[in-house]
């Protein structure tokens, strides 16, 4: 077996969270505005520990940086709101088995 077959058999936690952040943008740094975020996360144990909550934190902002491309922002606050767990499985139970890109959509199959 592949690594990366191993790694998507290995059982492991799935966590939500969701993330509110308010920023400026460059352009009115006296408007601030917020955002809320919803950043999925993996660990090998069954618990998060800091690292994976300041993990958390550094994803929501990579998210909120890509969708505002073009636009310097300024993260002012974060705020983790909740995190849930989905539960413990592989990844292939969690994002379900691979789709063929040709394959009609699920709703025009007879």
């Amino acid at each position: 077996m592949k690594p990366d077959q191993q790694a998507d058999n290995e059982y492991t936690t799935f966590w939500t969270a969701s993330v509110s952040l308010v920023f400026v943008r460059a352009d009115q740094p006296d408007q601030p505005l917020k955002d809320d975020i919803n950043a999925l996360h993996i660990t090998r144990e069954p618990y998060l520990s800091k690292a994976d909550l300041e993990a958390i934190q550094v994803h929501a902002q990579k998210q909120l940086h890509a969708k505002t491309t073009g636009v310097e922002v300024q993260v002012l606050d974060l705020h983790l709101n909740a995190v849930s767990n989905l539960g413990r499985m592989t990844k292939k139970q969690f994002f379900g088995p691979a789709k063929d890109p040709n394959a009609p959509a699920p709703s025009t199959q007879q």
